[in-house]
């Protein structure tokens, strides 16, 4: 169970822990003495009754049963596009008919969805490579080289265009060129929009072009690292 509401950004769904041979008695034992925390019906939190923005997400999909996903508003804040502005949480399942319906922060549509070309355009977008300087360039290579996934190049998030972005990890790399950073407000722009991007949960890396050419394997190994590391 641990090993499952890790994965899950802590949360877990009552048929999963059944499929996984825990009894039911046992299930309501663990939720009378807090190990389990009842998030939705059927769905609770592991260990304790706080969790981060993943994770009531990844609870409002769980309630709505198999094949639902989260979308709209809420989608687009997991991709990065918007901010997450509201607590009502948008979550789509083909099960039922047509329309939507809310309880609580959930708010269930109801239809199908053509997943197939909605996978092929994220594909698209995320091997998008254009550029906007040499350094970018060399990055884009950089990723080919050590054989990183292709981050999405020039993309706004919360208002700010960054350099490069990985939506799914929540992590920005921003180019710093001497030659278009030097200045003083350059400088001080830069830095409040990582603060503000770091306090909206992204995680924002600099590299320079002495550290492609000088530490290229240092770098690809932090970005590895990051890439691969559990997003809060």
């Amino acid at each position: 169970m641990a090993r499952l509401a890790t994965q899950q950004h802590g949360v877990v769904a009552r048929s999963q822990l059944v499929t996984i041979g825990f009894a039911d008695r046992t299930i309501e034992r663990w939720l009378s003495i807090g190990r389990l925390h009842r998030v939705h019906r059927g769905v609770y939190a592991v260990g304790s009754s706080q969790l981060n923005q993943r994770g009531h997400w990844l609870a409002a999909v769980l309630a709505c049963g198999e094949g639902a996903v989260l979308s709209h508003t809420s989608a687009a804040a997991l991709w990065g596009l918007v901010g997450a502005r509201t607590a009502v949480m948008d979550v789509t399942s083909p099960r039922g008919n047509q329309g939507r319906r809310r309880w609580g922060s959930v708010r269930l549509h109801r239809g199908r969805l053509a997943l197939r070309p909605i996978r092929r355009l994220l594909t698209e977008a995320g091997a998008s490579t254009k550029t906007r300087s040499p350094l970018e360039d060399r990055f884009a290579a950089f990723c080919r080289t050590h054989h990183l996934p292709p981050p999405v190049a020039n993309v706004l998030v919360l208002g700010h265009e960054v350099d490069a972005l990985w939506p799914a990890q929540r992590l920005v790399v921003e180019m710093d060129s001497f030659a278009f950073h030097r200045h003083r407000a350059a400088f001080e722009r830069d830095r409040a929009r990582d603060a503000a991007l770091q306090a909206a949960g992204y995680r924002v890396i600099r590299i320079t072009h002495r550290r492609l050419e000088q530490e290229p394997g240092a770098v690809a190994t932090q970005l590895r690292a990051l890439l691969a590391a559990n997003v809060a």
